[in-house]
C-alpha cells in the first residue's frame, strides 16, 4: 500500500532527523553536559567535517530548522499512517511495538535536546540529596556555593521545585547515581524517563485486546515522533506521570483500589494530574463501592507523600498559578491586562473555560460510556474529556503536557480529537524551539519564535478549542 510505505518512511525520517540533531552536540537546543567517557550520550561534535572544514557545531538557525523539519515530518507521517489505517492498512502490531522500543532506546544514546528542564531536575535531586529542601530553597543557593550541578541551571535558577514528592524521589535517585557529575545524573534521568515511556507503550499494547486496537495504540503513542521528542529526547518527567495514569486506568479492570493507588502515584509526580480523578469519578459514578475504593487508593498514595514533603511543597505551584504561557490562547488578553493581579483574573477566567468545556465534553461522551462494557475504556473516555478541556483552555500549557491525553486516545476509537491534538502538540512543540533556555542571537530564530508564539499560536489554539466544543467526540460506540 503506497500510503503505508510513505507513512513508514516519514516516521522513520522524522525520528532520524531528531536523533541527528541531538548527535550534533551542544547548541541552542541542547544543554552542555561537561565530561565525557565510554558511556552515552554520544555525539559527532568532535569530528572534522570534510564538507564544511570545521567541527560540526550547529548554529541556532541550523538546529532550529532541523528540529522543525523533524517535527513536521513526524506530524505528516502520523496523518499519513492514520489515513492508511482507515483505508485498510494492517501493519503488524508487534513490529510497531518493536520499532517503538528500538527508537526509545536509540534516543537514549544521544544527548537530551529540546529543553533544559532536565538540568533543573538534576539540580532538585542534588538539593534533596545534599540536605536542601527543593520546595523552600532554589538552585541559586547551591550555585552560589559552587555546586557543579546547580551552576548549569538556566531557566529556573530562582524557582523552587513545582514537582511532587515522587518526582523528587526520582530526581534524588538520579542524583545519587550521578553524584557531582551532571552528565551522569542527566543520563540516569534520561534512562528512567525512557523506561517510563517504554512502559506506557507496553501497557497500551497489552491493554488493547484486538490487533486493530494495538495498531492504533502504537500509531498514536509508540512510534509518535512528537512524543519521542518531548518525553524521551527532552527527558520530561511527564513520561513517568503518564505511565502511572495509564497503569491506573487499566488497573480499574481488576481493582478500583489499585487504580486509585496508581493514580495517586501520578499525582505524587505532578499535582495537576489530580484532574484525572474527576474523569475516573465520572466513569465510576453510581458504582459506589468502586468509587469509594478509588478515593481510598488516591488518598492513601497522595496524603502521606505530600505531608512528608513538607509545608512548602505547594509554594512554587501557587506562584505558577498566575503564569500565562507564551504560546497560549489567553496570552493576548494577558498582555493587554498588564500586572500580576490582572493575570490572576485571566487565569481565573481560563479555569472557568476549562470547567465549561469539560462539562460539554463529558456530556458528549455519555453515549460512548453507555455502550461500552469495559470500565477502563469508559474511564479513558472520561479522562480524555477532562484533559482535553484543560489542555485547550488552561492559561499555562506546554507541549509535553499533552502526553496523558495522547495515551488516553490511544486506548479509544478514532475521533476528531486525534487530529486536533496533533495540531495542538505540533504547534506548541515548534513554538518553543530551539528549546534550550539561552539568549538567542539569531534574528531569524528570534523572529520566527515570536511569530509562532505570539501571532500564529493564539488564533490556531482558539480554533482548536472552538472545533472541540462544536464537534469533537471523545470515543465512539463500538470498535
Amino acid at each position: 500500500m503506497p500510503g503505508a510505505r510513505r507513512a513508514i518512511a516519514l516516521l522513520a525520517a522524522a525520528t532520524a532527523v531528531l536523533a541527528f540533531s541531538a548527535a550534533l552536540g551542544p547548541s541552542a537546543a541542547e544543554p552542555s553536559l561537561p565530561g565525557n567517557g565510554v558511556f552515552p550520550p554520544y555525539t559527532i561534535e568532535g569530528l572534522e567535517s570534510a564538507t564544511f572544514g570545521h567541527v560540526l557545531a550547529p548554529s541556532e538557525t541550523v538546529v532550529t530548522g532541523l528540529l522543525t523539519l523533524g517535527l513536521a515530518l513526524g506530524a505528516l507521517g502520523l496523518l499519513t499512517a492514520w489515513r492508511a489505517l482507515e483505508r485498510g492498512w494492517t501493519p503488524s502490531p508487534r513490529r510497531l511495538l518493536a520499532a517503538s522500543l528500538l527508537a526509545t532506546a536509540g534516543l537514549c544514546l544521544v544527548p537530551t535536546i529540546g529543553s533544559s528542564d532536565i538540568v533543573s531536575y538534576a539540580t532538585y535531586g542534588r538539593m534533596a540529596t545534599t540536605g536542601h529542601d527543593p520546595y523552600s530553597t532554589t538552585p541559586e543557593t547551591l550555585a552560589r556555593a559552587g555546586d557543579p550541578i546547580a551552576l548549569n541551571v538556566q531557566a529556573w535558577l530562582h524557582a523552587s521545585s513545582i514537582y511532587g514528592p515522587l518526582a523528587t524521589a526520582e530526581q534524588s535517585l538520579a542524583s545519587r547515581i550521578g553524584g557531582r557529575s551532571l552528565r551522569t545524573t542527566v543520563v540516569a534521568l534520561t534512562v528512567i524517563n525512557a523506561l517510563a515511556f517504554a512502559l506506557t507503550t507496553v501497557l497500551l499494547y497489552a491493554g488493547s485486546f484486538t490487533r486493530a486496537g494495538r495498531r492504533r495504540a502504537m500509531l498514536l503513542w509508540g512510534v509518535n515522533p512528537l512524543l519521542l521528542f518531548e518525553l524521551v529526547s527532552a527527558g520530561h518527567v511527564d513520561a513517568l506521570s503518564t505511565a502511572l495514569v495509564v497503569a491506573g486506568v487499566l488497573a480499574l479492570r481488576r481493582s478500583a483500589l489499585a487504580g486509585g493507588l496508581l493514580l495517586g502515584a501520578a499525582i505524587d509526580v505532578k499535582f495537576s494530574l489530580g484532574m484525572v480523578a474527576v474523569g475516573l469519578a465520572v466513569a465510576l459514578w453510581r458504582r459506589w463501592r468502586s468509587l469509594v475504593a478509588l478515593a481510598v487508593g488516591i488518598a492513601a498514595a497522595v496524603i502521606p507523600a505530600y505531608l512528608l514533603a513538607g509545608p512548602h511543597v505547594f509554594d512554587q505551584a501557587d506562584t505558577a498559578s498566575s503564569f500565562v504561557a507564551h504560546a497560549n490562547v489567553w496570552q493576548p488578553i494577558a498582555l493587554l491586562a498588564g500586572g500580576p493581579g490582572w493575570r490572576r483574573v485571566v487565569t481565573g477566567l481560563a479555569w472557568c473555560a476549562v470547567v465549561g468545556l469539560a462539562v460539554v465534553l463529558l456530556r458528549r461522551q455519555r453515549a460512548f460510556a453507555a455502550a461500552e462494557a469495559d470500565v477502563a475504556l469508559r474511564a479513558a473516555s472520561a479522562v480524555a474529556a477532562v484533559l482535553a478541556a484543560y489542555l485547550l483552555m488552561s492559561a499555562y500549557v506546554l507541549p509535553w503536557y499533552d502526553a496523558p491525553l495522547w495515551a488516553m486516545l490511544a486506548l479509544l476509537p478514532a475521533s476528531a480529537l486525534d487530529r486536533i491534538l496533533l495540531v495542538h502538540t505540533g504547534i506548541l512543540a515548534v513554538a518553543y524551539l530551539p528549546g534550550n533556555s539561552v539568549a538567542l542571537t539569531s534574528p531569524a530564530v528570534r523572529g520566527a519564535q515570536f511569530v509562532v508564539q505570539r501571532i500564529l499560536a493564539p488564533p490556531v489554539l482558539a480554533v482548536l478549542a472552538f472545533l472541540t466544543a462544536r464537534r469533537a467526540d471523545v470515543g465512539q460506540a463500538g470498535r
